[in-house]
């Protein structure tokens, strides 16, 4: 048996072991259309063709798109007519493409939004964000639909872009907010349910998850605190005096504390870069880098100190690709203090 993302996978009898949620096939649990050597299913939804993948899916998105709408049409005919006479097969065809347009773009809402997914924590991120994707789907479908099923009429790419739009935005929020806080209810690290922020717990388990995981007290941190710090992120600090103060003191080094600020909202991403920026200033008090850099502008000017230390700091988080346009900017700033 093989696990996707919605359903598991029975390989000997080419058979999921929950309906398709997509309901592409008469049985809602065939398996690859019945034929696994053509068709690829990589996440348990849409089936496409091996052949082509990437495209595939779009193509397949198309064909099921311009299968059903076709058949909506087909089918309202007999109701309402009771006999297929008046079926019109340029009206099929407008129909059919409809399907398509709409199939391709709710196709590329879907990947984009499962490509990103896992990642969005919150009711209200999850409704913003799925919401925005679907909502731009809808609209394109819409708009471009309603110009077929117009004959391209002044002002019908837009009306039929409003009423996609609002319901692709619809659609998508709602079920973006149960995934948005499913997810924020199930992250390794507490986060707010509705916003998807990390709560001050989930801040401190990160915090001491990841100075483990990035071996701070290897380099030189012999005590992380959690306290409120006037506009700051986190700060290294030597005991009973300043840093600069240490950094002339200990030629041959010596061992820091890292404060983290307690309260301050912090994404995940900005808190693992704080964390791998103050340890590159902590490995350089522990291994006499701080003051030889003291000794390079001449042991007495501290911002010219304060300024290479940054640098190496921003730069090793930089080499993580933590923030990367961020750091740099940083590096930039401090290098213009350095050569003044």
């Amino acid at each position: 048996m093989n696990y996707f993302n919605t359903h598991t996978y029975y390989d000997q009898k080419v058979r999921f072991l929950g309906v398709d949620p997509q309901n592409q096939f008469a049985s809602p649990y065939t398996g690859m259309g019945n034929n696994p050597v053509m068709m690829v299913d990589p996440d348990g939804e849409f089936v496409f063709s091996a052949i082509l993948p990437g495209i595939g899916t779009f193509i397949d998105a198309a064909l099921w798109g311009a299968v059903i709408n076709g058949g909506v049409y087909t089918g309202s005919k007999l109701v309402q007519d009771g006999n297929l006479r008046n079926w019109n097969l340029g009206e099929f065809g407008k129909s059919a493409a409809v399907g398509a347009i709409s199939g391709i773009a709710g196709a590329g809402a879907g990947m984009a939004w499962n490509s990103i997914s896992a990642n969005v924590y919150g009711a209200v991120p999850g409704a913003v964000v799925k919401g925005g994707l679907y909502a731009t789907s809808g609209g394109l479908g819409g708009g471009f639909g309603n110009m077929i099923m117009t004959g391209g009429a002044q002002g019908s790419f837009w009306s039929g872009f409003k009423q996609g739009a609002i319901t692709g935005a619809i659609m998508g929020g709602v079920s973006g907010a149960r995934e948005g806080y499913n997810n924020a209810q199930n992250s390794f690290f507490e986060r707010n349910s509705i916003f998807g922020n990390l709560t001050e717990g989930g801040r401190k388990h990160a915090v001491l998850h990841y100075a483990r995981e990035y071996n701070l007290l290897d380099n030189g941190i012999t005590d992380i605190r959690f306290e409120r710090l006037p506009n700051k992120f986190a700060e290294i600090t030597v005991p009973n005096e300043s840093v600069a103060s240490a950094a002339k003191n200990y030629p041959g080094g010596v061992n820091t504390t890292l404060t983290f600020n307690s309260k301050n909202m912090v994404s995940l991403t900005k808190l693992k870069e704080t964390l791998i920026h103050e340890r590159q200033h902590a490995w350089d008090f522990k291994n006499g880098w701080a003051h030889k850099l003291l000794l390079q502008v001449g042991g007495k000017d501290t911002r010219k100190w304060q300024a290479l230390m940054e640098i190496r700091a921003h730069n090793s988080a930089k080499n993580f690709g933590f923030r990367r346009g961020y750091n740099q900017g940083r590096i930039n700033h401090w290098y213009d203090i350095f050569i003044k």
